[in-house]
């Protein structure tokens, strides 16, 4: 008996893609073989609509995860004592790399390359600084 998707399994992809699951995985949970996924491009189709869906809510988790790294945190741990609070202290490559993509003028290490290209002396010359000057 041929496969015939319904919109139970289209939906299924689609909650796959938003969820950043792997295809490997969303193949077992529908019960079919890669090849009959692509087969059936409604399957492929309705998990890509899902992933660029679902890209919004991970940047905003990323950026809050981020942001979170950032500034420290507090996290609970159980121990055999009982609970304790631990301070997370703010994490600097998150830090720098937050600055440098945030206020790349101000806080980029390397500065932008000036390339002049000589086409009769076939030569290149690549000025660049290594250090901003603010």
């Amino acid at each position: 008996m041929a496969f015939k998707p319904t919109k139970k399994h289209i939906q299924i992809c689609y909650d796959a893609g938003i969820k950043r699951q792997k295809r490997s995985k969303l193949y077992k949970a529908l019960g079919l073989t890669r090849y009959i996924y692509y087969k059936h491009t409604e399957l492929s189709e309705s998990y890509k609509k899902g992933r660029e869906d679902g890209t919004p809510e991970v940047v905003f988790r990323l950026t809050d995860s981020l942001l979170k790294e950032c500034f420290g945190y507090h996290i609970e741990e159980k121990t055999k004592d009982g609970t304790v609070t631990k301070y997370m202290r703010p994490n600097m490559t998150g830090i720098m790399f937050a600055l440098v993509n945030l206020n790349p003028e101000k806080w980029q290490s390397i500065n932008k390359e000036k390339i002049i290209v000589d086409r009769e002396k076939q030569s290149i010359l690549i000025n660049y600084t290594k250090y901003s000057d603010n």
